[in-house]
């Protein structure tokens, strides 16, 4: 199921360094910093046994740098004998990062699951801009989903399935 939603909150390069200057004849991949940008959609995707799936981009880094080294062997012929040397040498490539939280639920319970899944989202969301605590607002998301389903189906709650994940897409990997 593809995600044609906008994260709920995303970061821009122009917001991680607003009101510095570049240097003059700066590196040409200076345009790839980390970027982000901000909206409140979901998706959804319906499954034949009587399922659907809501899925929500929550953040979303573009164009986070990822690094790495390698050896590789360097030759040169010298006095008519080929001499070669292991030779570090650094790789550098670009990803997309997001952090999604999906749920799955018996299409019956269609209204009230979104309903849950939208005011979950906003209670964690919230919580961790207030506390700084990201981590924490995972769990703050599943417990509000769970008493907001409780409350709103009962018993059909416990057939509801939610996850928050991260999906990565990376260029290829090149040498700097």
């Amino acid at each position: 199921m593809a995600d044609d939603s906008e994260p709920l909150v995303a970061i821009d390069d122009a917001d991680l360094f607003e009101g510095e200057d570049e240097e003059e004849g700066g590196d040409a991949d200076a345009g790839s910093f980390p970027t982000a940008n901000v909206a409140a959609e979901f998706t959804s995707a319906s499954d034949p046994a009587g399922t659907k799936e809501q899925k929500k981009t929550l953040i979303k880094l573009k164009g986070w740098p990822e690094f790495k080294h390698k050896t590789g062997k360097k030759c040169k012929k010298v006095f008519g004998e080929k001499v070669c040397v292991n030779w570090p040498y650094v790789l550098t490539r670009h990803c997309s990062v997001s952090v999604v939280a999906r749920m799955k639920y018996p299409t019956d319970i269609e209204g009230p699951a979104r309903e849950c899944f939208k005011l979950a989202l906003t209670g964690a969301v919230l919580q961790a801009v207030a506390t700084g605590n990201y981590a924490g607002a995972t769990g703050v998301f599943k417990a509000a989903l769970a008493v907001c389903l409780s409350a709103k189906v009962g018993e059909l709650a416990s057939k509801v399935k939610v996850s928050i994940d991260t999906e990565k897409t990376c260029s290829k990997w090149s040498k700097i």
